[in-house]
């Protein structure tokens, strides 16, 4: 494998930006890091606001004409205890909130940038973009896709080092039950919220056991309103729900609809709202054409195993596709490691992911020159 970079200087920003505690919505010490770092090297960068604030890291292309983007987030998901989140290195892994998702992907992709800048590789038609919000809205590439478009894009999420050329789709939905309140002490005169939202909840889970789709459901954030000594006014839960990329997202909103109505229908006490905040569509990218050949020879060359994959959660990389741009996923790390204590990610395969970034960025010319690939 090829390693033509600085491996204390990409450890030395990994752990920068994993010390960097960068929730959804303060992201700015993240972005702090990856300033000083671009204006130690003389790399030109632009900071495109997102709301006061919060800002994105964009490196352009020193001449205008179709690139290929590098995206990666830099916000993370909110540490409840930050002394176990923090940066522990042990037997060649490391371990810190953010490591799989994905600090371990951003630093690959400024010091594979970096290391091209400095011999003299700078006119690659290669943006970097470090965004912030993805944990939360997806507000950071929003405001991305205002000002820019591109045809192609390699998303840094953790993909095991396998390169994702099909993604989940992602809903996002809210059930609201209402109650009637009363003195808790004659509770059965009231209507719970909190009860039927249970009974309402066994319901979902019984017509989830009976699809076939492979649609993988969270629930979450489960709260009432506060009672003191009575029966609540209201209970709402937060349903993630994770769609293979083929499952189209409006028969299964129609199917949801009709299960609130069914159960209003038999249950006269039970008031129920449903509604969807997110939804977006996944995709299944060929495993042809030049575009994936662009990945092939990429692995071919770096001595790694070319092993396609689905990406099973919702990422920028949703946002990007519903604006035209076809998105690969690929970074160090795993999913399964992401949102939770113990987070990590050996870092032999950051490295690995920093020289095969290089490599991808070095293609870059050679995949966008004459037309944009559809395969």
């Amino acid at each position: 494998m090829s390693e033509p970079f600085d491996r204390e200087r990409l450890k030395e920003l990994f752990h920068l930006l994993v010390e960097a505690y960068t929730p959804s919505g303060k992201e700015e010490e993240g972005v702090a890091v990856l300033v000083k770092r671009f204006k130690k090297a003389g790399i030109p960068f632009r900071l495109q606001r997102v709301e006061e604030e919060r800002e994105n890291l964009i490196v352009l292309p020193q001449s205008e004409r179709p690139s290929l983007l590098f995206l990666g987030h830099l916000d993370t998901v909110v540490a409840p205890d930050w002394e176990e989140f923090e940066w522990k290195e042990k037997d060649g892994r490391i371990e810190g909130l953010g490591t799989a998702d994905m600090k371990g992907g951003c630093a690959a992709m400024a010091e594979a940038y970096i290391s091209l800048w400095e011999a003299g590789l700078r006119d690659l038609p290669v943006t970097l973009a470090f965004v912030v919000g993805e944990e939360e809205d997806g507000d950071g590439t929003e405001r991305l896709l205002q000002e820019w478009r591109f045809p192609l894009a390699l998303v840094a999420e953790p993909t095991n080092l396998r390169p994702c050329f099909s993604h989940y789709g992602y809903m996002e939905a809210k059930v609201t039950t209402e109650g009637e309140r009363v003195h808790a002490s004659v509770a059965p005169l009231g209507v719970n919220p909190i009860a039927e939202m249970l009974r309402l909840l066994l319901e979902i889970i019984s017509a989830f056991k009976d699809r076939k789709e492979g649609i993988i459901y969270n629930f979450r954030d489960l709260m009432s309103s506060p009672s003191g000594f009575a029966v609540p006014e209201w209970c709402e839960v937060w349903i993630d729900l994770h769609l293979p990329p083929l499952v189209a997202p409006a028969p299964l909103i129609y199917d949801l609809e009709e299960l609130l109505r069914r159960q209003r229908e038999k249950r006269s006490r039970l008031k129920a709202h449903l509604s969807f905040t997110t939804v977006h569509e996944g995709y299944d990218l060929p495993l042809r054409g030049l575009f994936y050949d662009f990945f092939q020879k990429a692995f071919e060359k770096e001595g790694l195993p070319f092993e396609p994959d689905s990406f099973r959660s919702h990422s920028d990389a949703n946002l990007l596709w519903r604006e035209g741009t076809r998105s690969v996923l690929l970074g160090p790390g795993r999913l399964e490691e992401a949102h939770r204590r113990g987070e990590g990610v050996e870092w032999r395969d950051v490295q690995a992911a920093t020289a095969l970034f290089r490599t991808l960025m070095l293609q870059s010319a050679d995949l966008l020159e004459g037309s944009v690939p559809f395969g």
